[in-house]
């Protein structure tokens, strides 16, 4: 069963429930709160610490170099920078895509 959360108007608090995933999960909460008092549900809840969303950039383990395999045109094919351990360095999501491709990997869980 997910997690929502949701802010209380009238002190900010957050507030956790479980929904079913088959239940219909309210935009306002009132039930299980006194009376009178509402709480909106936080939709970006739960990936403000996604890599995809947020966290860029971001230097790939699964796409990396032996640091003495790392030149110039290495750099220039993938189409970004090499750390000096040898993981590329990937700007925004749409830039770990174009090296994705460059390379012939295919992530499976990406969304796109």
């Amino acid at each position: 069963m997910p997690l929502h959360v949701f802010r209380r108007r009238d002190t900010g608090e957050e507030v956790e429930r479980f929904y079913h995933s088959t239940e219909r999960i309210p935009k306002v909460l009132t039930a299980g709160l006194p009376k009178g008092v509402r709480a909106d549900r936080i939709i970006a809840f739960g990936r403000k610490h996604d890599a995809l969303q947020g966290d860029w950039p971001v230097r790939s383990d699964a796409l990396a170099y032996h640091p003495d395999q790392v030149t110039p045109e290495l750099k220039k094919h993938l189409g970004c920078d090499i750390d000096p351990d040898g993981r590329p360095v990937l700007e925004n999501p749409q830039h770990r895509r174009k090296v994705l491709r460059r390379v012939g990997a295919v992530d499976r869980s990406g969304y796109y």
